[in-house]
């Protein structure tokens, strides 16, 4: 088997929802390509202006061009923000220095975001950006099925992007170690929650302390309405642990002293996702905010309702053709929308669970068919 050194640019201390990125995007790779990647992990963050710990210069083209391939994402690194950039995004690499790099390079399911402000001068920065790389010949491109494309569309029309791939996130393709799990409650109608604690002011319209009491009272109502049910939070990142915690405060305390509990706060470093993710296989329903808290509900076939809280999550329910499977958190009536479509759900989950395996199959051939552009691309 054929080594091959990959230099794998991404986002690995993010949160655990980057391991699963990673473990299904790897798996798949190697299923696919039956190649022996020998991967060099390099942390994002470490080039973010606010970490400043490296920099996109010719040391790092030196690094790239010590490497077989070079893999970039996936994550939602183009976000069309930030104005100190060469390209209006977190990748802040000027084209002088991209062709140095004689590596062939995979943009892998990247995230296009406009959702955090977008300014005319990114936009033609960053389409100097995207011109060049669509037709380098030595750049694949490819975007993540959360809307990106649409993205590009609306702000890039002109640009080739026929020649832009539209992939399944990692995630979905994640497989998971068996780890026994104190806080699955055997007998019981398991609910796992995750609700994102960060970015408040974007995903909270009417602000985070009415969502929080809001939600407290609806755990109140359907833990009244079934003694099965157990509830179970699980945090992808620290701040997930606080707004956790916030909803707790609303929450009878009987209930909280006999049927929450609160999954721990891992990392990848840890196995964190592992664990986590093998929690969410044995949860009945998934009620989830965060993207990939949604995305390895899916690809594990585990019955979910997508509490959208950022315009690109509802995008990706749309692509996957499962846009019923979610709610808008700040539309009006979301509670009482919320508690019809959870007994609803409770009454056919083996119905969705059905669905989710036909979704998959679809996702798979997907992912299955951009891997072998990419053994092409890099013969």
């Amino acid at each position: 088997m054929k080594d091959v050194k990959v230099l794998h640019l991404a986002s690995f201390t993010g949160n655990i929802g980057d391991e699963s990125n990673h473990n299904g995007f790897r798996r798949k790779l190697k299923e696919n390509i039956q190649c022996n990647f020998i991967y060099t992990n390099l942390e994002m963050r470490n080039f973010y202006k606010s970490w400043g710990l490296m920099k996109f210069d010719d040391d790092f083209v030196k690094l790239c061009n010590n490497h077989d391939l070079v893999i970039i994402g996936g994550g939602n690194f183009l976000e069309l923000c930030w104005d100190y950039s060469e390209t209006g995004t977190t990748f802040d690499i000027s084209i002088e220095r991209l062709t140095k790099i004689k590596t062939p390079i995979v943009i892998n399911a990247i995230g296009v975001d406009d959702g955090k402000g977008i300014s005319q001068q990114n936009i033609n920065k960053f389409k100097r950006f995207l011109d060049y790389t669509l037709n380098s010949g030595r750049i694949l491109f490819s975007v993540r099925n959360d809307g990106s494309k649409h993205i590009l569309y609306k702000y890039f029309s002109d640009s080739n992007l026929d020649k832009v791939h539209v992939v399944p996130d990692g995630g979905f393709f994640i497989e998971t170690k068996n780890f026994d799990h104190i806080e699955y409650a055997k007998g019981k109608i398991n609910i796992g929650i995750n609700i994102g604690g960060d970015m408040a002011d974007i995903r909270f319209h009417n602000g985070e302390d009415v969502f929080c009491k809001n939600f407290g009272e609806f755990i109140n109502n359907i833990l009244f309405n079934d003694e099965r049910i157990n509830i179970t939070f699980m945090p992808h990142i620290f701040s997930d642990v606080g707004i956790a915690a916030r909803i707790m405060e609303y929450i009878k305390d009987e209930h909280r002293r006999n049927r929450i509990s609160v999954a721990p706060l891992l990392n990848g470093n840890l196995d964190g996702g592992q664990y986590i993710f093998d929690l969410y296989k044995k949860m009945d329903l998934i009620l989830g905010m965060r993207f990939h808290a949604n995305v390895c509900a899916i690809g594990q076939n585990i019955p979910n309702i997508g509490l959208i809280s950022y315009h690109k999550h509802g995008y990706l329910f749309a692509e996957v053709g499962l846009k019923d499977r979610a709610l808008d958190i700040n539309e009006k009536n979301f509670f009482e929308k919320l508690l019809i479509k959870f007994e609803e759900d409770l009454g056919q989950l083996d119905l969705i669970k059905d669905r989710y395996k036909n979704v998959n199959k679809i996702l798979n051939n997907e992912v299955d068919k951009f891997h072998r552009k990419i053994k092409k691309f890099i013969k």
